[in-house]
């Protein structure tokens, strides 16, 4: 019982960061006047709150999986953990990019709205996980 218990909140938790993230984090930076250190403040504060949770996930997720043997834990829990690898695998050149720049860099705009189109597939898998836990394990 605990470990849905974590995956309900692991999911939830990712998903209201992740929601934030798009919603109120992205906007701050298109009006920053140091647009590069405000994503960068930003992806390094998310990096080492997400990181985490996503692992939380996977770890509660397969732990109930192995006991229930339910396809929607399953779905929930790869759906969960996507972001981990998406972001590595999708995001990463971007994020290389724009780690490497400077404020003054005319790529800069660009390269942050192309890291937020990117992030809202972030946000949507985030909550589409918590609903389906939500839904399968209240």
């Amino acid at each position: 019982m605990n470990a849905e218990k974590v995956l309900i909140t692991s999911t939830g938790l990712f998903a209201g960061v992740a929601l934030g993230v798009s919603l109120s984090g992205v906007p701050t930076i298109a009006i920053s006047q140091r647009p590069k250190d405000t994503w960068e403040k930003l992806y390094v504060t998310g990096r080492n709150t997400v990181v985490p949770l996503l692992l939380t996930t996977a770890v509660a997720g397969s732990m109930v999986y192995s006991r229930t043997k339910n396809p929607k834990i399953l779905a929930t829990t790869i759906i969960g953990a996507f972001p981990l690898p998406f972001t590595v695998l999708v995001m990463g050149s971007n994020v290389k990019t724009l780690q490497s720049s400077s404020n003054a860099d005319p790529r800069v705009p660009e390269l942050a709205a192309t890291w937020a189109k990117l992030h809202w597939v972030r946000t949507v898998a985030g909550i589409t996980s918590f609903g389906l836990a939500v839904y399968t394990l209240m």
